[in-house]
């Protein structure tokens, strides 16, 4: 083969083969898809073949001129060194599910290198380029899905169903008065909020020429991630949601008003801060009492059997090839039914004491991600038979920050609390410092700060493999890459 051909070849496997977008795109895809309970048991085994394209890819890329000096940057060398101590982790809780623990540790190496060292030193046109279709990507697949989720509820679906590999039951539509629609309420308020800070990302950096299409599309995805976000009733994403538009909103005044006094500065900015956390609680509410005439209006106009309310079983979902169970709730009911059992973070305290029980005899180096669904349960009010147990298998500890200590013990602790606050900071300084408004760097870093906010009730962007971790690590990666970036920079 001649030189000639030799680069060519080469250049067409490094640009359209073996590239890291291509396996960040077929992550989310993949990942979206098994958020779906009934899609995780049909298509959860394809992910490990996109794990394997991953690892190709990351030794194609591992070679590439300038691998190097990416790997030199503090923040890399932290994901490295957080690395090596999970493994260290794994082997020394070799007996704790060790097999499962050391495919986590192989997504956790792949996904650290090709959605964030691989990122770093980009020219900053492909970084900026790259966060555009990832972008639109997640928004069209948020939005078919937020459309199914919606239908749902005007049709009013409730039913139970269950996988041929679970004894656990799986909502569909809507249950306990709130929307579960294809998904956990949790998983798709997370969504649902996700879904419109990309929007917002794309919208804002759209070329010129599409910008009023984009932004009608836009709006009509904004509205409907919003009511389905207010139907789904979840505490944790309307917050982290409220908190992140607020922040926006004050870091805008902040900028506008630079020439006056700091103390006027930041009185302006908390004044206007408030403002807007009164004004997203007020529309939400007189949003959610409007919501709740729809299924009526609807039936009023397409007569009752529109209304699947009330519908037997077997008679409304033959696609899912499932037996379902209707549930009896109120159609117009959205207000979220109170648990007797747990308390106001419908259990989490009681989780977090028994993680805490767990790392005092674990506290250098844990006991491994799927250890916790073995070990932290006995440590329950009454054990393994506390109904909390099951939250626990499902969904871990709900606080990332207790999970990688309890996983990783101190040390991988220090090390990714370091790593989260060269990021944080050097994103925060950039833009404080700055005079010019990069709307990629500014949302970007609006979508970690969501995440970092929202982590403190879930443990959703380590351990797994979920669209929650793949988005993360892509937008912490981008982060990075803008934060650090010089125009003159070429790969």
């Amino acid at each position: 083969m001649t030189a000639t051909k030799e680069n060519k070849v080469h250049r067409i496997i490094d640009n359209y083969l073996l590239t890291g977008f291509n396996f960040k795109t077929l992550m989310i895809v993949i990942t979206m898809l098994t958020a779906v309970p009934y899609l995780h048991y049909k298509l959860g085994g394809y992910v490990k073949f996109v794990l394997a394209y991953g690892v190709l890819v990351c030794i194609w890329q591992f070679f590439h001129k300038r691998t190097y000096a990416k790997l030199k940057l503090k923040s890399s060398v932290l994901l490295c060194l957080f690395a090596i101590l999970y493994s260290i982790t794994v082997f020394v809780n070799k007996d704790l599910y060790f097999q499962q623990n050391l495919q986590q540790l192989i997504y956790l190496v792949v996904f650290f290198f090709l959605m964030y060292i691989d990122m770093q030193m980009k020219p900053v046109e492909e970084v900026q380029n790259e966060i555009r279709r990832i972008s639109l990507l997640f928004i069209v697949i948020t939005f078919v899905f937020a459309c199914i989720c919606f239908y749902t509820f005007l049709r009013q679906f409730h039913y139970l169903y269950v996988v041929p590999t679970s004894h656990a039951y799986y909502r569909f539509g809507i249950s306990e008065n709130r929307l579960w629609g294809l998904y956990n309420p949790n998983t798709g308020s997370a969504l649902n909020v996700l879904s419109i800070l990309f929007t917002l990302i794309y919208t804002r950096t759209v070329q010129s020429n599409k910008k009023q299409f984009a932004y009608i599309c836009g709006a009509v995805n904004v509205i409907l991630q919003y009511w389905c976000m207010i139907l789904t009733d979840s505490r944790t994403a309307y917050y982290a949601l409220t908190i992140v538009i607020a922040l926006l909103v004050g870091f805008t005044a902040f900028r506008k008003y630079e020439n006056k006094g700091m103390m006027k500065k930041l009185l302006i900015v908390a004044v206007m801060m408030v403002i807007v956390v009164v004004l997203i609680f007020t529309v939400t509410d007189l949003m959610e009492v409007g919501l709740t005439y729809l299924p009526g209006i609807m039936t009023s106009i397409f007569g009752d059997s529109f209304s699947l309310s009330g519908a037997e079983p077997g008679g409304t979902v033959h696609w899912l090839k499932i037996n379902p169970i209707s549930l009896a709730v109120n159609p117009v009911d959205v207000n979220r039914l109170p648990d007797s059992e747990t308390d106001f973070l419908t259990g989490r305290t009681q989780i977090w004491r028994a993680g805490i029980e767990v790392l005092k005899d674990n506290p250098i180096f844990g006991i491994g991600r799927e250890g916790v669904a073995y070990v932290v349960p006995a440590e329950l009010e009454g054990g393994i038979e506390n109904s909390l147990s099951n939250d626990i298998y499902t969904g871990g500890l709900h606080n990332v920050y207790l999970t990688v200590l309890v996983c990783s013990g101190g040390l991988g602790f220090v090390v990714f609390m370091a790593f989260l606050f060269i990021n944080v900071f050097s994103a925060l300084k950039k833009l404080l410092v700055t005079k010019e408004c990069n709307p990629y760097l500014i949302m970007t870093f609006a979508v970690t700060v969501f995440f970092l906010i929202s982590e403190m009730f879930e443990a959703r962007i380590l351990y797994q493999v979920s669209i929650f971790n793949v988005l993360y690590w892509c937008t912490i990666g981008y982060l990075f890459a803008l934060t650090g970036n010089k125009e003159s920079e070429v790969i």
